[in-house]
């Protein structure tokens, strides 16, 4: 096996913005060059807005990860994510952060990053912070990469927003195959939508979110998605209730690993709460300190622009228990993926009898 991490391996974070803060900080293990951070979902208290209910999140150097929104309020907002120290030899080449503002006045804008090798390259979205109101269709924003071009996408104009990212460059022979960008649209109809990819094998293959836009202004059963690998062809995305429009589009990043570099299979399935806070999954015990514990979403029953009761988060609380709440009591469903890499020093050197007695 090959090690993928480097001695600090992985870390989850939470962070907390509390009454009367527009910022809240968690403290980490310093992480090195190959270190990337990840979206794990939020969860809020604010029943009514977006400008104090939506946050996005950054490593701001390497031990301090940050979440912002837009406002203060009396209302507090909890960031999760979790940080991987990619060993920069065997797994993660480089890694660029950033945020993208978009005007009042914008449906789009972008940034430009350092040239990186676009096929062995994901891009993973990080939250945003908006001026906006209640409003699903102006604070959402998807992330795209394209050559040193990251775009970002929201589906109506109206309230400032800043959208996080992270471009993580991985090394080739890290890779089975080429990463794949996967753009999923609604339809007219239905709840579930499919984009057919090229063949991956499933249990070394993980989904980069990058995010979604959408047309719905308020029913977050309509604009909210979750991902999921539906099979080594297919890339899914599903809604609590049919979004009825052909405009809601759903990013993600197909990023299949060699075997060499996982300590076991991806595991991937989803939890449901149902008129609760929270609920857990079993999984096959995985080390935390080695697992990419990785949200693709929820979907949820809530009709209205109610982030205390729309928007999940999930977090590995131990070996094998992965946990999914929110912060009032509502019904929906997330989706997740649990990626085990190997840990420092698992590289494993063979010495033949012949070297010992010549």
């Amino acid at each position: 096996m090959t090690a993928a991490l480097t001695s600090v391996g992985v870390q989850q974070i939470s962070v907390t913005i509390a009454n009367g803060a527009t910022t809240g900080t968690a403290t980490i293990t310093a992480v090195g060059s190959g270190a990337f951070i990840v979206w794990q979902g939020q969860t809020s208290t604010d029943t009514s807005t977006a400008v104090s209910s939506q946050a996005r999140i950054e490593l701001t150097n390497t031990t301090t990860g940050t979440a912002t929104r837009n406002t203060s309020s009396t209302d507090t907002v909890v960031v999760n994510a979790v940080i991987v120290d990619g060993d920069p030899t065997n797994l993660v080449k480089s890694v660029q952060s950033g945020t993208t503002t978009l005007s009042t006045a914008q449906t789009t804008n972008t940034s430009s990053i350092s040239a990186v090798t676009n096929t062995n390259t994901a891009v993973f979205y990080l939250g945003t912070s908006t001026a906006s109101v209640a409003n699903w269709s102006r604070s959402q924003a998807s992330v795209t990469l394209s050559g040193t071009t990251v775009t970002v996408t929201r589906g109506v104009s109206n309230g400032a927003t800043i959208v996080g990212w992270c471009v993580t460059e991985f090394q080739g022979t890290s890779l089975n195959s080429s990463t794949q960008n996967v753009t999923i649209t609604s339809t007219a109809s239905g709840t579930t939508f499919s984009t057919t990819i090229t063949s991956v094998t499933t249990a070394n293959t993980m989904l980069a979110n990058g995010g979604f836009i959408t047309a719905q202004a308020t029913s977050a059963a309509k604009a909210l998605p979750r991902f999921s690998l539906a099979s080594s062809t297919a890339v899914h995305t599903d809604y609590n209730t049919a979004p009825a429009v052909t405009t809601d589009v759903a990013q993600c990043v197909v990023v299949e690993f060699v075997s060499a570099i996982l300590a076991q299979n991806v595991q991937r399935n989803t939890i449901t709460i149902t008129a609760g806070t929270s609920n857990t999954a079993t999984i096959t015990s995985s080390a935390t300190t080695q697992t990419l514990c990785n949200w693709l979403g929820n979907s949820t029953t809530e009709t209205t622009f109610d982030a205390a009761t729309a928007q999940h988060k999930i977090t590995q609380t131990n070996a094998t228990t992965l946990t999914e709440s929110v912060n009032s009591s509502a019904t929906g469903t997330g989706s997740y993926e649990t990626i085990q890499f190997n840990p420092a020093g698992g590289a494993v050197t063979i010495t033949y009898i012949s070297d010992w007695f010549g």
